[in-house]
């Protein structure tokens, strides 16, 4: 294995896959075992690994399973011989713990000694070799897992601190920096100190730690602390509103947007006759509407009379309280059809919505018009703030 790098939610490492079964004087042509027809050489039988299988690292501990998987020929020459690059994703959850210290240009406090000054002291049943075995493959090298003094802040290197605008006005912060101390963890608290960006135990959360294993023989652990706001997403990046979740309104922090449309209803049949006000059948919603949002109520409806010059009124209720109204004027045998709306700011919770028709005036009878071609409709939609 090598170049295995770990970080909270993947893992990336090359495996060298193939050879031949060498003899004693390997190097000194042939160097193999001779198949019996003289066709070649023995070649070693190597599994190479598939999408979906386990992997298993054991210090620090990481479960995961492969997600991709790249192979290449290393040289053309030779037969048998591959690099698998492999690439898997975590299953196991985050929890947040202690972070073993802060960080600061001089270094405070550290480990407790042994009391003849050679090391320092471990953690119970602890090690300073981590391990770790994927596909049997079993790789150690050197850790830590030590006793702190409170108040510890350990020496770092490579910082970097990056602030970007977004859209809304608000400002993101993302920084990483690398260090040799175990023990820290995505959601973890620490204090920065650094003279030349003007951080005196400004307070960060770690959002990732990446490791890598530097050194020959007995590899060093290296780590990346990335530091600081979440990751904005690219819907929230892009400052608007780009969906909406059930009848809530997705929105960019400091951006009032609609949220589309909450309730609709039509009728595609004729209904009457009536004279005095009549709820028409079918016109009626029922819709929650979240706090400090206003909608707005908008109705097509048609009409038609008995007798020419009869005028006839549609409303829009909310129970018995009036919202809007119109008013439709007839002819004899001719459909007339009327568009209206209302915008309101409701209280938050469930309202219903419904609609209503009578005749203003005249002396004929009234019969509310739709069919599938002009249906009369209700609709409640999400206008913002």
């Amino acid at each position: 294995m090598a170049g295995p790098q770990l970080a909270l939610n993947t893992a990336d490492f090359q495996l060298v896959l193939g050879g031949r079964y060498l003899l004693e004087s390997a190097g000194v042509p042939p160097d193999g075992y001779l198949l019996e027809d003289g066709s070649g050489v023995l070649l070693l039988d190597c599994y190479t690994p598939q999408l979906g299988d386990p992997v298993v690292f054991t210090n620090p501990a990481w479960t995961g399973r492969v997600v991709n998987v790249e192979r290449r020929n290393i040289v053309q020459h030779k037969i048998n011989y591959l690099e698998a690059t492999i690439g898997a994703t975590n299953t196991a959850v985050a929890t947040v713990t202690t972070p073993p210290g802060d960080f600061a240009d001089t270094a405070i406090g550290g480990h407790y000694q042994m009391e003849d000054g050679l090391g320092s002291l471990l953690l119970e049943g602890g090690t300073d070799l981590y391990g770790f075995s994927v596909f049997g493959i079993d790789v150690y090298g050197f850790g830590s897992g030590y006793y702190m003094l409170e108040g510890s802040a350990f020496p770092y290197r490579n910082l970097t601190v990056k602030i970007s605008q977004n859209q809304d006005g608000t400002t993101t912060t993302y920084g990483s920096l690398e260090t040799f101390e175990s023990g820290y963890a995505a959601g973890q608290t620490f204090a920065l100190t650094n003279t030349d960006q003007g951080y005196n135990a400004q307070s960060f959360t770690i959002t990732n730690v990446r490791i890598d294993w530097v050194g020959a023989q007995r590899p060093t652990a290296l780590y990346t602390i990335e530091f600081g706001d979440a990751y904005q997403t690219l819907q929230l990046a892009g400052g608007g509103v780009l969906t909406r979740t059930a009848s809530t309104a997705t929105q960019a922090l400091g951006v009032a947007m609609p949220g589309g449309v909450l309730g609709y209803a039509e009728v595609t049949a004729t209904q009457g006759t009536f004279t005095a006000l009549t709820d028409i059948t079918g016109l009626a919603v029922t819709v929650t509407v979240a706090s400090g949002r206003r909608i707005k109520i908008s109705c097509k409806i048609g009409a038609t009379t008995s007798v020419a010059g009869d005028v006839a009124q549609a409303f829009i209720y909310e129970g018995a309280t009036l919202l809007q109204n119109t008013t439709l004027d007839l002819r004899l045998g001719t459909g007339v059809y009327q568009a209206f709306s209302v915008v309101k700011s409701p209280s938050t919770g469930v309202h219903t919505y419904k609609i209503a028709m009578t005749r203003l005036s005249g002396s004929g009878n009234i019969t509310m018009q739709a069919d599938p071609t002009f249906p009369a409709y209700i609709m409640v939609e999400d206008a913002g703030t």
